[in-house]
């Protein structure tokens, strides 16, 4: 590019105005290919922070389907106290609905993409597990243990599921860009 500019100005002190005209020309296309190459890097860049959003959720998923597991099991065993259960679920729902703002947030930007990752829908999912973690929060505030539990199981198992067709999403988009 230097080379080419240095060039130029040569031959405007010997005004050559064929091969002025010519270089210019070379110049233009040279600037066109850089303009393409940056753009495909910028594709290049959206589609890896997408994927890597996705996989922080997958994560996120996973340890809060731990968590919910983990809670099942003690309200199942009354090993805690009612407060301290809808507390921990209270903050569970809270997670979760913060996820779910992630991944709109992630599926937005994926589908801005010029060639956008396909992604399961997730959304009903989404609703399943709030309704499970918001009726095991009701149970847990009723004293009734038992199906505070049996929702809370339902919301991890419904997490699970979500979490593995997320994953299964992703390994599909990977093995199609190969």
């Amino acid at each position: 590019m230097k080379e080419q500019l240095r060039q130029l100005e040569e031959m405007l002190k010997t005004l050559d105005k064929d091969k002025l005209k010519e270089e210019m020309e070379k110049l233009q296309q040279d600037n066109k290919e850089i303009e393409k190459e940056l753009d495909r890097s910028l594709e290049l860049l959206k589609q890896l922070e997408v994927e890597q959003r996705m996989k922080d959720a997958i994560d996120k998923l996973d340890a809060l389907q731990k968590e919910q597991e983990k809670l099942a099991d003690k309200t199942e065993k009354n090993q805690t106290s009612a407060d301290e259960l809808k507390a921990k679920q209270d903050s569970l729902n809270k997670e979760f609905n913060k996820l779910s703002e992630e991944l709109d947030q992630v599926e937005k930007k994926n589908q801005e993409q010029e060639n956008p990752m396909p992604m399961d829908p997730t959304e009903q999912m989404e609703q399943d597990i709030k309704q499970e973690m918001q009726q095991s929060s009701q149970d847990l505030n009723s004293k009734k243990n038992n199906k505070a539990s049996k929702a809370q199981k339902n919301a991890s198992s419904k997490t699970q599921q979500m979490k593995d067709k997320m994953q299964q999403s992703m390994n599909e988009a990977a093995e199609q860009s190969l």
